[in-house]
């Protein structure tokens, strides 16, 4: 694959708790979005299934237990800098423990849509929180 060629894939998993979803601010230090608003999201590894890296990225971001809808709720072309990128949205329901924050993020809240729309997050993930709550 040349460089012009390359192609990012990245997951988000949008936690629910009730009728609130969890916001993931990204860490003011970040290579790519910067402070941004989101749900727990990471780039696939070669080789590793979309859903093993939701899982994945739940427990390395947050620490906790969730029960990942297996089929995605969605899947948009974004962009990680000047690179084009694939992102696959799983829909999870919380299940229980303290949300630990990594070094990738510097705050978190659990939302309504209304708020989590407020905060800045991406019109795609806007518009599934609304349709998810």
């Amino acid at each position: 694959m040349s460089e012009e060629s390359k192609q990012w894939v990245a997951v988000t998993v949008l936690v629910v708790r009730g009728a609130s979803v969890l916001a993931m601010q990204r860490a003011s230090t970040a290579e790519a979005g910067p402070r941004l608003w989101e749900g727990i999201s990471g780039r696939v590894r070669p080789g590793e299934e979309p859903l093993d890296a939701a899982r994945r990225e739940v427990q390395e971001e947050a620490g906790l237990n969730v029960q990942i809808v297996e089929r995605p709720i969605a899947v948009y072309a974004a962009r990680r800098a000047d690179e084009p990128m694939t992102v696959i949205v799983f829909l999870a329901q919380y299940e229980g423990g303290d949300l630990v924050l990594s070094s990738e993020h510097d705050a978190y809240r659990w939302c309504d849509a209304q708020t989590f729309s407020e905060l800045g997050a991406p019109p795609e993930l806007v518009r599934l929180v609304r349709e998810h709550l």
